[in-house]
């Protein structure tokens, strides 16, 4: 599935939005189980097929709030890093164990700051083949009172950093999800 501008002449840049559902991002293939829309132009599922692309042939992958559906999430990051291109970016956003949202029966797998030791070589059962990763966790900030109530934590995550965070604050005030942007 190549991108072709008719008019250049030229590939145009093959971003993939996995698991788009009914709302995928602008300037992206989407790609889920189903045909929920017309965005979704490449139907698989994940569990039991690998994703129809080349070896090194996609540009970037977005992932939001699919992984923890999936019983084998480490073998389809893999399959991630497969079409991926060298230097290509995926991005990962997955709800955080400790948010009570997160503990619903759909989930088969749960999240927390330590996953960035799949990516970053310090996770001794395995070699990453990512070139970096950079995680980001968001509160839940949806509205006025939340803001008002996540400013303290959020100034203590800067103080002490997301691991200690986790590691002593996390039942506090849950972080509500987890960004992960890797580079290939």
């Amino acid at each position: 599935m190549s991108i072709f501008d008719l008019k250049t002449h030229k590939h145009l840049t093959k971003r993939l939005d996995i698991g788009a559902g009914t709302d995928c991002k602008p300037g992206f293939i989407g790609v889920d189980i189903a045909k929920f829309n017309d965005d979704i132009k490449v139907i698989c599922n994940l569990e039991k097929e690998k994703l129809p692309f080349k070896k090194n042939s996609v540009d970037e992958i977005y992932c939001a709030h699919v992984l923890e559906h999936l019983s084998n999430p480490i073998e389809i990051i893999d399959e991630f890093n497969r079409i991926l291109k060298p230097g290509g970016k995926l991005s990962i956003r997955v709800p955080y164990f400790a948010d009570p949202r997160a503990n619903v029966p759909m989930h088969k797998n749960y999240w927390s700051c330590r996953c960035k030791m799949f990516f970053d070589n310090s996770y001794f059962e395995m070699q990453s083949k990512w070139t970096s990763v950079e995680l980001t966790p968001y509160f839940a900030s949806h509205n006025l009172l939340a803001k008002i109530i996540d400013a303290p934590f959020k100034a203590l995550v800067g103080l002490i950093g997301v691991d200690k965070y986790e590691r002593y604050f996390c039942y506090a005030r849950p972080f509500y999800e987890l960004k992960f942007d890797i580079i290939k």
